[in-house]
């Protein structure tokens, strides 16, 4: 008998693409964003991208439908529980935070282990932290 497996993450889950300039970490994550529906489970409701300079693949995944909402730089805690309270009861939501690892380092207005450790789990939250 043949054992099949679910590989699929888990909602919420927590991740990092980490790599150099130019090796492909927006490439890398519209493509997990086209393809949600098949690598979460449950599939989460809604994508939210925090960055920090605009970049012509946003306009591309703006068009595609791959991100919901835009925001320039890192939430406040309660801005970042208000939209993520609004897909709660829906399967959450992914949460990328692209090039934004100066802010995260520098007392950022969110504190990343408590969103990757507390708030995740307790908003469905799934952090995606995009760094070089």
């Amino acid at each position: 008998m043949v054992e099949v497996h679910d590989f699929r993450w888990s909602t919420p889950t927590s991740a990092i693409v980490c790599g150099a300039s130019g090796s492909g970490k927006t490439e890398l994550f519209s493509k997990i964003l086209l393809h949600k529906h098949l690598l979460f489970k449950p599939e989460p409701a809604a994508v939210i991208l925090y960055y920090k300079e605009w970049q012509p693949a946003y306009t591309h995944m703006n068009q595609n439908k791959l991100v919901n909402h835009f925001y320039q730089g890192v939430p406040d805690k309660e801005s970042l529980r208000d939209i993520a309270l609004q897909y709660k009861e829906k399967g959450g939501c992914i949460c990328v935070f692209d090039d934004l690892s100066s802010e995260i380092n520098s007392g950022s207005k969110v504190d990343f282990v408590e969103l990757f450790t507390v708030l995740s789990h307790h908003l469905l939250i799934t952090p995606i932290i995009v760094l070089h």
